[in-house]
């Protein structure tokens, strides 16, 4: 596994048990998460070197999953396959706590003031962690019936909005999240990844795998637009998998999409406010390798994470006058994507985890009418017998 965050004076690439930051200021950060430790273990045998009573902590082979670094840029968190929460502390280059989680995390996010860390996880609950007292545990704050996908909070940090599989969008008031506020229900399938639009924050988007980008009045529940991305290519993939999005002017935003098994990113221009939206394509980038991750900067420069092989970062950066993503990268990025090179991660094939999001259908009507018409021919046969 690996994750890719970026915050607005560095970037950090996470694979296996190791963090590499990346300043702009060129000084870089190591960071090794801890290994998971594990409870006593006791053996109905005796050792055969005489150590009894020994108080065993093994150490297992794990990955860091997700991770997020908060806006005030002094923290970052990241978690990992051993069920644990990791914060560290930037400025000071140390780990502050190692806390362990429940369940197995899906999506870590800072709330915007930096006192919090959310933690979504598989089992669809929601723990609030905090940065101020780093050694407390978790708070349940909601829950889903279905695996979560993502989870963001409001700058103001009124509204959570969290995406299950189930194709729920649900906004709940922040931090009393028993205070439901409105559903968003339109998606036909799991839903990826949200962000609010950044020229207008009270609009929504989300991607899904049923190919569709939405936008929605999250505050009310309801859909403002919808937008079918997976018509762009033809590689006959419906599930769109990462979203990220950027300011463009005080009207229009960009939008990026990357779609399953597509070696590529769709690029679109949103324009217009809760009343009217527009979106158009305005670029489709060809990559040598399918993206497992992207993240995009204010200065409108749009990060690829690769996994094939090795651990590899790419960078697009916006051309004004072309209104495109180009591939003029200066010296100070170049470096940054050197350094990331340098570490040598190993890369992994990516598993098809957005098909196993699908759910089976079974068509249990046809199942019913041929097995009632089974026992209607039954009987009429029983019926020509008896006459006969």
């Amino acid at each position: 596994m690996a994750a890719l965050s970026l915050g607005s004076q560095c970037i950090a690439v996470s694979s296996e048990n190791e963090t590499c930051v990346v300043f702009k200021s060129g000084e870089i950060k190591c960071l090794q998460a801890p290994p998971p430790r594990k409870s006593k273990i006791e053996s109905n045998k005796k050792s055969q070197q005489n150590s009894k009573n020994d108080m065993s902590f093994q150490t297992s082979y794990f990955h860091l999953v997700c991770s997020d670094i908060s806006r005030c840029q002094k923290w970052l968190a990241f978690t990992s396959t051993s069920k644990y929460l990791c914060l560290w502390n930037l400025q000071e280059n140390k780990l502050v706590s190692n806390r362990a989680l429940i369940r197995a995390a899906s999506q870590v996010k800072f709330a915007p003031s930096g006192n919090y860390i959310i933690i979504a996880d598989k089992a669809g609950d929601v723990y609030n962690y905090s940065t101020q007292n780093p050694l407390s545990p978790g708070k349940l704050i909601l829950g889903h019936l279905s695996v979560l996908l993502d989870v963001l909070i409001t700058s103001d940090e009124k509204f959570i909005i969290t995406c299950d599989r189930d194709e729920k969008i649900r906004t709940s008031c922040f931090p009393n999240c028993y205070n439901i506020k409105s559903f968003c229900l339109g998606h036909e399938e799991f839903i990826t990844s949200i962000k609010f639009l950044p020229h207008d924050e009270n609009i929504l988007l989300s991607i899904s795998g049923d190919g569709s980008l939405r936008m929605w009045n999250y505050i009310k529940g309801s859909q403002i637009s919808v937008y079918e991305c997976y018509k762009e290519i033809n590689n006959g993939s419906l599930a769109l998998t990462s979203l990220c999005t950027s300011i463009n002017s005080s009207s229009s935003s960009l939008v990026c999409i990357t779609l399953d098994h597509f070696k590529g990113c769709l690029v679109y221009k949103v324009e217009g406010n809760m009343k009217k939206l527009t979106i158009s394509l305005i670029q489709i980038l060809d990559l040598p390798t399918v993206p497992w991750s992207i993240k995009i900067s204010n200065e409108k420069c749009l990060w690829f994470l690769s996994t094939f092989e090795k651990i590899k970062l790419d960078v697009k950066i916006w051309n004004k006058e072309s209104n495109k993503f180009v591939n003029n990268v200066d010296g100070q990025t170049k470096q940054i994507i050197q350094i990331i090179d340098d570490q040598n991660f190993n890369g992994f094939e990516m598993s098809n985890i957005f098909a196993l999001l699908y759910k089976q259908k079974f068509d249990n009507v046809q199942s019913y009418l041929e097995k009632k018409q089974e026992r209607i021919n039954l009987q009429l046969n029983h019926k020509k017998i008896k006459n006969n």
